[in-house]
């Protein structure tokens, strides 16, 4: 019955992305079931909802954990569901203030957060950016996840894939782009997403 569950839940993820790629919101507070982590000096916002196995969803690029939002009342009634504003992202501090993000090195403040919690495995959601930040997490430290579902990530770029990309450089550059990243993420934070 969980596993029906989970997989509906992601059909429907899938169906709610495709139809809303972006989540400019206005700057979020903080919510009732939201909280800090301290990891290597900087803090890190998730939100912790239900009980049972853990169930670790990750945003996408330029996006928080209230993406997630939609999803975590049915998903909650199986699961423990940890949902994390990825480093330099909604209400978490960024790593550092260079330009590269560094993925990698965002697992690694992720798996502290975790640790933090006691959670010791994880079933793992990554949309995007965050499915990126969940291939990391499946291959830095394997026995964590029990199981992973990747939307829209991959470990490669094609020719095709980086025209594409390349192609949407001009819109991200558009001043409501840059507003809204700065209304979702604060001033430093919504401009170092933004390029």
């Amino acid at each position: 019955m969980k596993n029906n569950r989970l997989y509906y839940c992601f059909y429907c993820i899938i169906v709610f992305y495709s139809l809303s790629i972006s989540f400019a919101n206005a700057q979020e507070a903080v919510s009732p079931n939201g909280k800090f982590a301290t990891v290597k000096g900087i803090k890190i916002y998730y939100e912790d909802t239900g009980k049972g196995l853990p169930l670790i969803l990750i945003h996408g690029w330029t996006q928080t954990a209230s993406a997630w939002k939609p999803f975590i009342p049915e998903l909650s009634k199986s699961y423990r569901v940890i949902t994390i504003d990825i480093p330099g992202h909604g209400r978490s501090d960024g790593m550092d203030t260079t330009e590269v993000y560094s993925f990698k090195r965002a697992t690694g403040y992720i798996f502290d957060v975790l640790d933090q919690l006691h959670i010791d495995s994880a079933n793992v959601i990554g949309i995007s950016a965050g499915a990126f930040i969940t291939l990391y997490m499946a291959t830095m430290k394997p026995q964590f996840t029990k199981s992973i579902i990747l939307i829209g990530g991959q470990t490669y770029f094609s020719i095709k894939e980086r025209n594409i990309i390349t192609a949407m450089a001009p819109r991200m550059e558009s001043p409501d782009f840059l507003k809204n990243m700065i209304a979702s993420h604060g001033k430093q934070k919504g401009s170092l997403i933004s390029r």
